[in-house]
């Protein structure tokens, strides 16, 4: 379940990062817009029961998922 793909993640570089907690009425950030500000690296965007590859600022999917909001995402650490 969950804890595969994460321990995986962490495995091979990635940390995650949580977004702020959002206030009653207000909005998080959607996938296009968030891999958008992210910009340069890669990283693993999390909505909400699906994952979402953002690359260099553009983001990936098997469907168009860029409306979806993002709880948090995983970041991968260039050492």
């Amino acid at each position: 379940a969950d804890e595969v793909w994460k321990e995986y993640a962490r495995s091979i570089g990635f940390e995650y990062k949580a977004l702020p907690k959002v206030a009653k009425g207000g909005k998080r950030p959607i996938a296009s817009e968030l891999s958008k500000q992210l910009g340069s690296g890669n990283y693993i965007l999390r909505v909400s029961r699906h994952l979402v590859a953002s690359v260099e600022g553009k983001y990936y999917d098997s469907w168009d998922s860029g409306k979806k909001p993002v709880y948090g995402y995983w970041e991968k650490v260039v050492n």
